[in-house]
């Protein structure tokens, strides 16, 4: 589905990513493992077309997207939950999904009832302000937004990052339901525990480069790896 070769890309003059190649096939879930400041959301960037791809080819439903811009990206399938959320604070919940929709012209397409059905706090919430929901519903409310643009392959950046222990939880079994569902998932994450419970996958950047690349299996019979790659 999405093949990204020997990426090479990063901000101004300087690269973030050297080298880099990830596959993704359809109906799976990769995770993208890494220390803070690794290169994992600059990955994803890339993909999206939000950081420049210096070097390097990137492949999407094998349709190159040299030169293509977010938006086109967007159409194409990809459908992007950025680290910061970025969901319309003025905004409602409902207003914040409304912006989002697109029609589906292949499966069943997301809709309110949907998400409502995956995310029931937002369907209870749906005329509150995006800038008053607490920070786990703020991520179910960025998740949701993107899934009613009906995507292909989702992208998801840091999902866990600063929640409560409990909305992890539920935020994972929510993740896990959308893989059971059939959608495909890249998933960028420093928390381990999180993404070994829904990834099929795993590569590991490290300072912009591919560490390891396999199973959660083979990541584990593997402590030194571990060691050279995620403790801090």
């Amino acid at each position: 589905m999405l093949e990204l070769q020997d990426a090479y890309a990063g901000y101004g003059d300087g690269h973030a990513l050297f080298g880099v190649s990830i596959s993704v096939k359809p109906g799976e879930a990769v995770g993208i493992l890494g220390r803070n400041g690794a290169g994992k959301s600059t990955t994803l960037k890339t993909i999206m077309g939000l950081v420049p791809l210096a070097r390097g080819r990137l492949t999407f439903l094998d349709r190159d997207l040299a030169g293509m811009r977010t938006f086109e990206r967007s159409r194409l399938g990809l459908g992007y939950v950025p680290e910061d959320r970025r969901i319309f604070p003025e905004l409602t919940v409902r207003e914040n999904l409304d912006t989002a929709v697109k029609p589906e012209t292949d499966g069943t397409p997301w809709t309110l009832d949907r998400v409502f059905d995956l995310f029931p706090a937002l369907g209870e919430m749906q005329k509150r302000a995006g800038g008053l929901l607490s920070g786990g519903e703020q991520q179910m409310l960025s998740i949701a937004r993107t899934l009613m643009g009906n995507p292909r392959l989702l992208l998801l950046d840091e999902p866990s990052e600063g929640l409560a222990p409990l909305v992890i939880r539920l935020l994972r079994t929510q993740i896990l339901r959308l893989k059971d569902e059939g959608i495909t998932i890249m998933l960028c994450e420093q928390n381990l525990h999180f993404a070994m419970a829904i990834c099929d996958r795993v590569y590991i950047i490290d300072t912009g480069q591919i560490g390891f690349a396999g199973s959660f299996e083979e990541l584990e019979s593997n402590p030194e790896v571990m060691r050279a790659h995620l403790t801090v």
